[in-house]
């Protein structure tokens, strides 16, 4: 819910707020900071919110912090229990990196100046624009944002910490990147923010966009956690991707939870993934390396030898046969037996059969 903010600190975030609406001319302009200072020959325009706070911001290479001096004396115990960082002559708040009052966000067409602003668990405040989350929120920000307008600056609390919000505003705001700082849990927390305040995620985490990219990035990491949020979310192009990286799971083995969160769809692709590879491999052992045409060193006796050590071997691997079994492991186990053929025509049709399993193999598909 919009709530107010200590008496400096909504000073600060209103006035700020408010510059835009007020030619540039009548202010002085603070020199490398891009923040605007009212001085004694350029005072404040009448019409402006009037606020006993001069803003001085301080350098960007500092940090995001905004320190405010009063002109007037002010109550401490009301400015604490409003938990803004005080000391007896000034009051800081801590603003977006990202989302700050000054942010050149890389969007086109241009945004105009941010109209509310949102803070959250960790009391960082963000500056947004109220058109662009209406327009993408099914349920008004979760109720939090009003959409009939209003003459003040809102000021919304959300139960989020800000790394969290950073990737779910850049999500929405379609930013090139996320923050670095973001591991693979709280990528896929945003999925689940992003559908808590409207946004589909379906919408903002396709193939090309900044979150699906950064969370395929960490799906080796942790895998059945990655599947279970992209199936929980029918997020179909997430969870073909990662099916990849299931192959050596024991299906039968999921927590119950992690299984309720997949679902009976998800779960049957995935088992029915690891069915295909299954069948797929020990149909191609099956098949046995082709004869030649018999001759006095190689009669039919010595071709059948071949068929029967071929069937050993593929029956070994046929009974070990996994998902995941690797190409190597088939190569060098239907390849030590070559070494000991006394012909080189079966050894030459043994060889090219073991290439051609070992290639079909590869080739089948990996993904749901």
């Amino acid at each position: 819910m919009a709530e107010p903010l200590c008496a400096a600190a909504h000073d600060v975030l209103t006035s700020r707020l408010a510059l835009s609406a007020h030619p540039a001319e009548n202010w002085d302009y603070a020199a490398g900071h891009g923040g605007i200072v009212p001085t004694q020959d350029n005072p404040r325009p009448a019409q402006a919110p009037v606020t006993s706070f001069p803003l001085r911001p301080i350098s960007p290479a500092k940090g995001v912090l905004l320190s405010v001096e009063p002109k007037r004396t002010l109550s401490m115990a009301s400015i604490r229990r409003n938990h803004c960082r005080t000391t007896e002559d000034t009051v800081t708040i801590t603003v977006s990196t990202v989302f700050g009052y000054d942010a050149r966000l890389p969007v086109r067409p241009p945004l105009s100046p941010p109209d509310l602003v949102l803070r959250s668990a960790d009391e960082v405040y963000f500056y947004l624009h109220s058109h662009i989350l209406l327009e993408a929120s099914s349920n008004s920000f979760q109720g939090l944002i009003s959409t009939t307008g209003s003459a003040n600056y809102p000021v919304i609390r959300c139960d989020d910490k800000a790394l969290l919000l950073t990737v779910v505003l850049a999500s929405v705001y379609r930013l090139p990147s996320l923050p670095q700082a973001a591991n693979v849990e709280t990528l896929l927390s945003a999925i689940r923010v992003l559908q808590h305040y409207g946004f589909p995620p379906g919408r903002y985490v396709v193939a090309g966009t900044p979150l699906f990219e950064r969370i395929v990035s960490f799906e080796r990491d942790d895998p059945i956690n990655v599947f279970a949020t992209a199936a929980e979310f029918e997020l179909d192009a997430l969870a073909s991707h990662v099916s990849q990286h299931l192959l050596s799971v024991d299906i039968t083995s999921l927590p119950n939870e992690t299984a309720v969160r997949i679902g009976p769809l998800y779960l049957k692709r995935l088992l029915s993934l690891h069915r295909r590879r299954v069948h797929t491999l020990k149909t191609l052992l099956l098949q046995p390396p082709s004869p030649h045409p018999f001759s006095v060193r190689c009669d039919f006796q010595m071709q059948e030898s071949v068929n029967k050590a071929w069937a050993l071997a593929a029956a070994a691997l046929a009974w070990e046969a996994r998902p995941d079994l690797s190409a190597a492991t088939i190569q060098s186990t239907l390849l030590s037996l070559a070494q000991h053929l006394p012909c080189s025509l079966c050894n030459a049709a043994f060889t090219a059969r073991v290439t051609h399993v070992v290639t079909q193999w590869l080739l089948t598909s990996k993904t749901l």
